[in-house]
C-alpha cells in the first residue's frame, strides 16, 4: 500500500500518456475498420487533451455517417465547424506522424482508457480526503462514503469493454445456443433451484434478474431461501447468503438439521444421542464443502450490500451464481426520515440494479403485512405488495409462500363449556386427521413471471428440519 507521501504525489500528478493518445487517433484515421473495436473502449472525455477529444469526436461522427475518416476529411470537417484550418492542420500533422502497427491499436486504446480511470480515481480520492477533513454535522460521513462508492462503481462499469449491443444474427445464434443448453438441462435455462417442480415452471433463476419470495411469518421464507441456496451450492456453484435477520449460527444449524436429519429443536436445545452426533459429523463435512458464504451483518444499506457481494464474489474466485437477501424490509434507507414505502422502494430498486451490475440472480425475501390475516382466504395476492414499495414492478418474478397447515394448526379445537369427553375427542380426532393430510403441503404461488406462466407449485415442507423438497413420503 502506498504511503501518505506517495499518495500526495500521485494526486498532484495526473496520469497522462499523450503519445498513446496520439497513436490511438493515428490508428483510427489510418485503419477505419478498427472503429468497431475502439468505439466500445473509448469516449471523448477519456483523452487528456481537449483537441484530441475533438479529433476523436469528429472522426466518430464521420464514421457513424458511413463516410471515411482520415486526416483530410477530419481537417475539412473541422475547418467548416471551427473555421480554424491552421489549427486543424497543426494538430492533425502530429497525429499523422504517430502511426504504429495496426495490431497495437486495442492495447493503446486500453492505455488511454486506463489512464482516464486513474485520473478519475485520483479525483475521487481527493474528494474523499477533502470531505474527511470537513465537519458537517447535518450530513453523516456515510453519505460521503456512498458518493465515493457510487463513483467507484461507475468507474468499474467503464473498466470493462463488453459490447452491450448485438447484431441480429449474433443474437439469434446466442439465443439458439441458450435454447439447446436448456434442452440438455431438462428445460431449465437459468440457475436450477434444485426444486424440480419449481424449475419446470420458472426455468430456473436468471442472471441479472431479481426474484421476490414473500410471505407472512411462519410460512418458511428463510427455510425456502436456504433450501434453494444449499441446492445451488451442492452443484458446486458459489452462493452468497446475506441475512439481516438470523445469525450465521442459526443458519448453520438449519443446514446441519437438513443434512443430518436431526430435528432443529433438538439441535437448539442440544438434546442429542450418539447416533445424532455421528449424523451431525457427516452433515458438517457436507456443509463444509459447499461454496456457500454467509454474512449476517445487521442494518446493511444497499451500498453496503453491493460492496459485500463484490467482496464475497472476489473471495469466491470472481464467481457468484446466486445472491440471497433476507429480507428486504430490514434494509435501512440511505436517507433519514424515509417512509416505509420509500424505504422498501429504495431497497427494491437497489437490489434490481445490483442484479444487473453483478449479472447474478438475486433472490430477495419480503415479509407481507398483517392485512393478509384479516381475510378468510389467506393465500397471498399481488395486491398484498401494494404497501411494499416498487417490489412488484422491479421484480421479474414474484413468488408467495403459503402453508395451509400453519393456519389449521392454530385452529386446533378447544373444549367447549359443558362439552362431554366423547364429543371433544371426536372433534379433536377429526381435526387431527384433517391436519395430517396437509401438514407437509407447501404452495409456491407464482404470482408474476414476465417471461413465463403463473400458477401454483406444490412442494413438500419438512417441519422438523425446516426444509422444502419435491419428495413424497414422510418427513
Amino acid at each position: 500500500m502506498a504511503d501518505a507521501r506517495a499518495l500526495q504525489l500521485a494526486m498532484q500528478s495526473p496520469v497522462v500518456d499523450e503519445t498513446a493518445e496520439l497513436q490511438t487517433l493515428a490508428c483510427l484515421l489510418t485503419w477505419n475498420d478498427l472503429y468497431l473495436d475502439l468505439a466500445p473502449v473509448l469516449r471523448p472525455e477519456m483523452f487528456s487533451v481537449e483537441l484530441y477529444a475533438e479529433i476523436w469526436r469528429t472522426a466518430c461522427a464521420l464514421l457513424d455517417r458511413g463516410e471515411n475518416a482520415h486526416v483530410v476529411s477530419v481537417a475539412r470537417t473541422w475547418n467548416v465547424a471551427r473555421g480554424d484550418a491552421a489549427g486543424a492542420r497543426e494538430w492533425l500533422a502530429r497525429v499523422a506522424g504517430a502511426i504504429v502497427p495496426k495490431a497495437g491499436a486495442i492495447e493503446l486504446a486500453r492505455i488511454v482508457r486506463d489512464n482516464w480511470l486513474r485520473r478519475e480515481a485520483q479525483q475521487l480520492a481527493a474528494t474523499l480526503s477533502a470531505d474527511a477533513g470537513f465537519v458537517d454535522a447535518s450530513e453523516p460521513f456515510d453519505a460521503c462514503l456512498d458518493r465515493v462508492e457510487q463513483g467507484l462503481l461507475a468507474l468499474r462499469g467503464h473498466g470493462t469493454t463488453t459490447i452491450a449491443h448485438r447484431m441480429a444474427a449474433q443474437a439469434v445464434r446466442e439465443g439458439l445456443a441458450a435454447i439447446d443448453a436448456a434442452r440438455e438441462h431438462g428445460g431449465v435455462s437459468g440457475l436450477a433451484t434444485g426444486l424440480r417442480a419449481l424449475d419446470e415452471n420458472l426455468g430456473g433463476l436468471h442472471r441479472g434478474e431479481m426474484t421476490i419470495a414473500a410471505a407472512r411469518p411462519g410460512m418458511g421464507k428463510t427455510a425456502f431461501a436456504l433450501t434453494v441456496a444449499a441446492n445451488v451450492a451442492l452443484s458446486g456453484a458459489p452462493v452468497a447468503f446475506l441475512s439481516l435477520e438470523e445469525s450465521v449460527e442459526m443458519l448453520t444449524r438449519r443446514l446441519l438439521s437438513r443434512f443430518s436429519g436431526v430435528p432443529l429443536t433438538r439441535l437448539r436445545y442440544a438434546r442429542l444421542d450418539a447416533h445424532d452426533r455421528l449424523a451431525l459429523d457427516d452433515a458438517a463435512k457436507s456443509v463444509g464443502n459447499m461454496p456457500l458464504m454467509f454474512d449476517a451483518t445487521p442494518s446493511r444499506t444497499i451500498p453496503d450490500i453491493r460492496a459485500t457481494l463484490r467482496r464475497l464474489r472476489h473471495e469466491m474466485g470472481g464467481k457468484l451464481a446466486l445472491a440471497v437477501i433476507d429480507h428486504v424490509g430490514l434494509i435501512p434507507p440511505t436517507r433519514p426520515n424515509a417512509s416505509q414505502y420509500e424505504r422498501v422502494t429504495e431497497a427494491s430498486e437497489g437490489l434490481k440494479v445490483i442484479a444487473k451490475q453483478l449479472d447474478v440472480p438475486v433472490l430477495a425475501l419480503n415479509q407481507l403485512s398483517r392485512a393478509v390475516e384479516q381475510r378468510d382466504d389467506k393465500r397471498p395476492q399481488l395486491a398484498d405488495l401494494r404497501d411494499s414499495g416498487r417490489l412488484e414492478e422491479d421484480a421479474r418474478v414474484v413468488l408467495f409462500l403459503y402453508r395451509e397447515a400453519y393456519y389449521r394448526k392454530r385452529a386446533e379445537p378447544q373444549r367447549r363449556e359443558g362439552e362431554h369427553d366423547g364429543s371433544f375427542a371426536s372433534r379433536i380426532a377429526a381435526w387431527q386427521a384433517d391436519y395430517e393430510t396437509i401438514k407437509h403441503e407447501a404452495d409456491v404461488i407464482v404470482a408474476k413471471q414476465n417471461n413465463g406462466p403463473t400458477g401454483t407449485v406444490r412442494l413438500r415442507f419438512h417441519e422438523m428440519t425446516t426444509t422444502f423438497s419435491d419428495e413424497r413420503g414422510t418427513a
